[in-house]
């Protein structure tokens, strides 16, 4: 009998032998896990020691993952510095996971008490506490996940990912950025992949920061795709039940047409109760999650294929100069994205379905309507994302509020002729002009005055420091080289105004050319300073005022 390789060595900790397997990805390559490796090559190894290793692995993500998102909570308490959607929304979701309270149960005082007693003895127990504010940050930026003695950056989550697949731990790791701070989930998740795309359609929280309030539905990275569950169930909730205790006698024109959207997409899925809507939500969420699905994989299809990576990066970074068009329209067409190798946008992958299920591809519509039309909230950086969506969709409303959905996929294919593709050229031309901007303008360091190059070598070096190398074939190096670049052109560059002066220009050419192909010239210039108006007058003459 062949001698048994080691998992475990005699100071039962992971041997050096399965620490280099775990670490050299040409056996994850090749092999889907640790075990069918050894199966494969006919290594003789013990299953308790297996047992052990996952073990050992599981309580280390779950004790780290869980380390940092208190260091996040002390780090937002010391700042007083919340997610944009607020304290009471980023507390109320920590309170959920730390309690373990399901989306679907109410919080209540005795919660709250017992969170915060939970939480205050927790920071004290791992020494949290004695952080300043300083300190916090540095921890949350540098923070490496540890696994079997090799550390990984925590934002390489495809390498911590890869390793826990590897090794058969069914926990996987999101980590991103919100409001200049990490965000992490701790998650169980079914996966597929799409064209180079990692989608995790997350089931269970196991533990996540305060940063991801509860009704984000969908994270996505360059390379991944995440979708939550629990999200999606805290949606119908807040959102679709409650439009059975809607007040008729509400008089904002926006409050109203919101929900007649919401009531037409209830009818069409035949929900007559909040109580019914909650029993009965498997379907309800099966089309969520496909529709959220879709607008990310739309994302692809616009990279992938109308754009290149530099473009859609300094579009998607111009997001820190104030009501910045680019952002907006990249939303937009990403939800009419055209089917590329089986990446499509939501609307794109509606009227598919309406070729085989009109009824189900109009509930969708509906749902997907009720998601964009964000004039009821206060969510008013997200308007101009609106307009642009709802006012290439309205001419496909019927008065009997059915959808012309044969007329739509002709209307709004990318062809030379249509709003589509001027949309695209738009985005090529302006970002093209405002990396020229960039490249030939005077940055302020304190104490001197430095050009572009400076800037760029400067950005590369902070990006080492991340462990982000330079990879021009990559979509989130690009994106992060971008967004911080723009930030820096923004703050201590003499062409700023320039870049806002230039933006504000292209919105209010974009919003005229989305109302003249609606309305015609003289309508258009008369809405042009605000196209919701317009918007809601061609709703009520639709009939979506009940």
């Amino acid at each position: 009998m062949k001698n048994q390789f080691r998992i475990i060595n005699d100071k039962n900790t992971v041997s050096q032998d399965v620490k280099e397997i775990i670490y050299d990805s040409y056996y994850s390559s090749k092999y889907k896990t640790i075990e069918s490796y050894f199966i494969s090559e006919k290594i003789n190894y013990s299953k308790t020691e297996l047992t052990h290793l996952r073990k050992i692995i599981q309580k280390n993500i779950i004790s780290q993952i869980e380390y940092i998102c208190y260091v996040i909570y002390h780090m937002m308490n010391l700042s007083n510095n919340w997610p944009p959607a607020g304290e009471q929304q980023a507390l109320n979701s920590f309170c959920r996971i730390v309690l373990g309270i399901g989306p679907g149960k109410d919080l209540t005082t005795d919660n709250t008490k017992l969170f915060f007693e939970k939480i205050n003895s927790k920071i004290q127990e791992l020494n949290i506490n004695i952080m300043d504010q300083r300190t916090a940050k540095e921890t949350i930026i540098g923070y490496k996940i540890n696994l079997c003695g090799f550390s990984v950056n925590a934002i390489d989550t495809i390498e911590i990912n890869r390793i826990l697949q590897f090794t058969g731990i069914k926990y996987r790791v999101y980590c991103g950025k919100q409001n200049n701070t990490r965000e992490y989930i701790l998650f169980e998740a079914r996966h597929k992949q799409i064209s180079g795309y990692d989608i995790f359609f997350i089931e269970k929280e196991k533990m996540r920061s305060p940063s991801l309030i509860m009704n984000l539905a969908a994270l996505i990275t360059p390379e991944n795709i995440f979708i939550r569950k629990e999200a999606l169930i805290t949606i119908i909730k807040q959102k679709w039940a409650a439009v059975f205790i809607y007040n008729d006698h509400e008089d904002d024109i926006y409050v109203k047409i919101s929900e007649t959207i919401k009531r037409r997409c209830l009818t069409l899925f035949k929900i007559d109760s909040a109580e019914y809507l909650l029993k009965h939500k498997k379907t309800f969420i099966k089309d969520m999650e496909e529709n959220i699905f879709y607008h990310e994989i739309g994302h692809g299809s616009i990279h992938n294929y109308a754009l290149d990576m530099v473009a859609s990066s300094i579009a998607d970074g111009t997001d820190c100069y104030t009501d910045s068009v680019l952002p907006a329209i990249a939303e937009t067409l990403a939800d009419i994205a055209p089917d590329k190798n089986k990446l499509k946008g939501t609307i794109t992958n509606i009227i598919d379905i309406s070729k085989k299920d009109r009824v189900r591809a109009e509930r969708m519509f509906y749902m997907y309507l009720s998601d964009v039309w964000f004039f009821d909230t206060e969510d008013t950086y997200m308007y101009l994302y609106s307009e642009l969506i709802l006012l290439i969709l309205l001419p496909y409303i019927k008065p009997d509020k059915t959808i012309d959905f044969k007329l739509m996929e002709e209307k709004i294919s990318f062809n030379s002729k249509n709003t589509s593709k001027q949309l695209i050229d738009i985005v090529k031309e302006s970002t093209d002009y405002i990396q020229n901007i960039i490249v030939n303008a005077t940055y302020y360091f304190p104490g001197a005055e430095n050009d572009y190059f400076y800037l760029k070598k400067l950005t590369l070096l902070n990006l080492k420091k991340k462990d982000i190398t330079p990879d021009e074939s990559s979509y989130n190096y690009h994106s992060i080289y971008w967004s911080t670049v723009l930030t820096y052109s923004k703050v201590i560059s003499n062409k700023n105004k320039e870049i806002q002066r230039y933006l504000d220009e292209k919105k209010q050419e974009v919003r005229l050319l989305m109302l003249k192909a609606n309305c015609g010239e003289e309508k258009a210039q008369k809405y042009l300073a605000d196209p919701k108006i317009y918007i809601a007058e061609k709703m009520k003459e639709l009939n979506f005022i009940d």
